[in-house]
């Protein structure tokens, strides 16, 4: 007899738990657009498996597009940072070389909303390789006016580090849609670039120079009225420039003029104002002289611990990218560096080599930070 209830009760549960889930509860709209992301997602995927990519194809049509002056201009950025002029590639850049790349899907999907902030995640995904890059992004729903008008609510107030009084109102909805935007650009430029070989990026940034350079050598006057005529778009001046530079803008130098290009393209994508570039200065950074013994100190240890090279290799570039610095930087860098973070150091890389061994992939992004 008490088998028989037991039974009945195991055959009656799913009836029940179906029916405590009445239908209204069920949003159409979502199922709807989960089937519709997942019917993409499998769509690029198949279409990457049968046209696979052609990287000389596509380091081509990069390079190809970097000759062209009106877009070599757009290729690289400049913006301040610890006193120094941190130079990289543009997100316009990046658009374009994830276009060129091929078979990369970027999306953005918003994982929490509320009345004061919203948080987003930024997947660059390699179709191909199955490889993704991600960052989660928080965005703040207010922003900052001197004066905000009499229909603005004021959340806050506080004074800013030219001494000015600002207050801090609540964003309406096109002010969140630009924040937005600006915070997505620029986490698919980061993300996606990781996707391509860093060589091929170098060489496209090359050779976006030289076309700038050829380009300004043939017509000097052209070349430093276009920059102008681009800041003044910008509300900012000629005086203003002089007094960045130190110096009259006749006397303008072919690599003043890149500069000045560079922190244009900064400004128009939203990464730094005029105003960081007056406060912090123009000095441009300067790679630190590396010690070529200590980069050989360091393979004699990758010889005589008789390491696998190549995952080794690719463990160092992926450190040496997380932290913003080239290979030879860090292999100095760690020679220099005391017993306790050396060990640290190889202690990352062996937990590294052996989850790469039993899961087949490099994406351990936790061990690469310094």
């Amino acid at each position: 007899m008490e088998k028989e209830i037991t039974k009945e009760k195991k055959e009656t549960l799913p009836q029940r738990f179906e029916k405590s889930l009445p239908l209204d509860r069920i949003d159409p709209a979502a199922v709807a657009a989960a089937e519709s992301a997942k019917a993409m997602i499998q769509s690029v995927y198949l279409y990457a498996m049968r046209n696979p990519r052609n990287e000389d194809q596509a380091r081509d049509d990069i390079l190809r597009a970097c000759k062209r002056p009106a877009f070599a201009e757009k290729v690289e950025y400049s913006k301040p940072v610890s006193g120094k002029q941190i130079k990289g590639p543009s997100i316009r850049f990046a658009e374009l070389a994830l276009r060129a790349w091929g078979n990369v899907i970027t999306k953005t999907q918003v994982v929490y909303d509320d009345e004061e902030v919203r948080r987003i995640m930024i997947f660059c995904i390699d179709a191909q390789t199955n490889i993704t890059h991600s960052k989660e992004a928080v965005i703040n729903k207010t922003v900052e006016r001197k004066k905000p008008t009499p229909d603005r609510e004021v959340i806050s107030e506080r004074t800013n580090t030219n001494g000015d009084k600002v207050y801090v109102v609540r964003a309406t909805e096109d002010e969140l849609q630009n924040k937005e935007a600006a915070i997505v650009s620029k986490s698919i430029r980061n993300e996606g670039l990781r996707l391509i070989p860093t060589d091929m990026i170098d060489d496209a940034i090359d050779a976006a120079r030289a076309t700038l350079r050829d380009r300004d050598a043939k017509d000097p006057d052209a070349a430093k009225k276009s920059v102008l005529d681009s800041f003044s778009e910008l509300g900012v001046r000629p005086k203003e420039i002089e007094t960045y530079l130190g110096h009259k803008i006749d006397t303008i130098s072919p690599k003043e003029l890149q500069n000045l290009r560079s922190i244009y393209r900064a400004i128009k994508d939203g990464e730094a104002s005029w105003k960081d570039y007056m406060e912090k200065g123009g000095e441009e950074e300067k790679e630190p002289e590396i010690d070529p013994d200590a980069i050989k100190k360091f393979d004699e240890w990758a010889i005589a611990g008789k390491l696998d090279i190549t995952l080794l290799n690719i463990f160092l570039d992926e450190t040496a990218k997380a932290n913003e610095m080239t290979i030879d930087q860090l292999k100095a860098g760690l020679v220099k560096s005391d017993k306790i973070e050396i060990a640290k150091f190889w202690d990352r890389f062996e937990k590294y080599a052996e989850m790469a061994k039993k899961r087949g992939t490099k994406e351990k992004e936790g061990l690469f930070k310094k």
